[in-house]
């Protein structure tokens, strides 16, 4: 099956907004050739939703649709998120027949809601896990039995399906071609107040090495240390409370959420960009969508050694201590690094477009 002139609805647990993950950026990649349906989560439940529930269309583009619903129950027990899968699903798939509209290829990417692709009688059901579940939602399970093929971005997550008779296949993190050029007049619209910054983006959440964190901020003083993205589920502690709370450190700037296709020019800017994952959590340390994003603009990156990109020590400085990862900056500040590095970088990330990355799916989709 080739990715062209395909009707494809794509299921998404993170709503289409500026913050965009895989399932958005798949889903603009796949309009450019193909007609996509983007279904957001559903809004906050309401007891109206029991008498009232109506399809919303948004267009983003002419082939580009965001959709949203909203749940007749609240998905509190395994029972009612049942009781949802069947009537919501219903519910869209009314409103695709009364508008002639016929999918080709039924993609999710949420692992909790509209688990059942057969509601939707598409030519090919696909399970697009991204994350690391342990199969602990609703909806992971069945998707993995009722779609006919699985993409997981590494190993490690094809493994938490090993029991399940699904055909799997990793599919790495890919990136748009488009994250590689830099348009000047853009860039001038993009102006900020900082210079030459260490820089973060994406959710400011436990995914973050906190006290790292705070002891790099305080070693390297005359360092700028911007972060991009929006703040959730902060932990509760007294770094963060210093680092963002309190704001005791000047040198830490947080500069809110910035549409995606905005990011590349922050980035451009950087001095160099870091990752201080939070060690403890399995799931924060196997991968990153935004690894392909530092790499693009071929900034120096520095991160806690993700599993899927152990092996690139020549273009990623990597650490396994927080001692090191003091080291390796403290000598990245004062000697620089070999000019070579920032192209090799960039070719890397080369390598991950969508362009490839779709190419490389079509191989594994069946032939119609």
């Amino acid at each position: 099956m080739i990715l062209k002139n395909q009707t494809i609805l794509i299921t998404s647990n993170e709503p289409w907004g500026d913050v965009w993950y895989s399932k958005q950026n798949y889903a603009y990649e796949l309009s450019k050739t193909n007609r996509v349906y983007f279904i957001n989560p559903q809004s906050k439940w309401k007891i109206t939703n029991l008498f009232y529930n109506k399809v919303i269309i948004k267009k983003y583009s002419d082939s580009l649709n965001i959709i949203e619903y909203k749940n007749y129950l609240p998905g509190i027990t395994d029972f009612t998120k049942s009781i949802n899968n069947y009537f919501v699903s219903k519910l869209l798939n009314k409103y695709f027949i009364r508008n002639n509209i016929s999918i080709d290829i039924f993609w999710a990417f949420d692992p909790i809601r509209l688990f059942q692709p057969s509601f939707f009688k598409p030519k090919l059901s696909i399970y697009h896990c991204v994350d690391k579940y342990y199969l602990k939602y609703y909806g992971v399970k069945r998707l993995a039995t009722n779609c006919d093929l699985l993409f997981a971005v590494s190993n490690e997550l094809i493994k938490t399906y090993s029991n399940y008779k699904i055909r799997k296949y990793i599919i790495p993190h890919a990136i748009s071609i488009e994250e590689f050029h830099i348009n000047i007049d853009i860039a001038k619209e993009n102006e900020i107040n900082l210079e030459n910054y260490g820089l973060y983006i994406g959710n400011i959440d436990d995914r973050i090495d906190y006290v790292l964190l705070e002891k790099i901020v305080k070693q390297f003083p005359d360092e700028t240390f911007a972060f991009i993205g929006p703040v959730t589920y902060l932990p509760e502690n007294e770094f963060t409370s210093r680092l963002f709370q309190k704001k005791l450190y000047n040198n830490v700037h947080l500069l809110g959420i910035k549409h995606f296709k905005e990011l590349k020019y922050y980035i451009n800017k950087a001095k160099f960009c870091f990752y201080y994952a939070n060690k403890n959590l399995e799931a924060r340390i196997i991968s990153s969508h935004k690894i392909l994003s530092y790499l693009s603009q071929g900034k120096p990156l520095f991160s806690y050694k993700l599993k899927e990109y152990a092996t690139r020590t020549d273009i990623i400085y990597f650490y396994d201590s927080n001692e090191e990862a003091i080291v390796k900056l403290n000598r990245f500040l004062k000697q620089g690094e070999e000019p070579l590095l920032v192209e090799k970088r960039k070719a890397f990330a080369q390598e991950f477009t969508f362009e490839k990355i779709i190419k490389k799916i079509e191989s594994y989709l069946p032939i119609e």
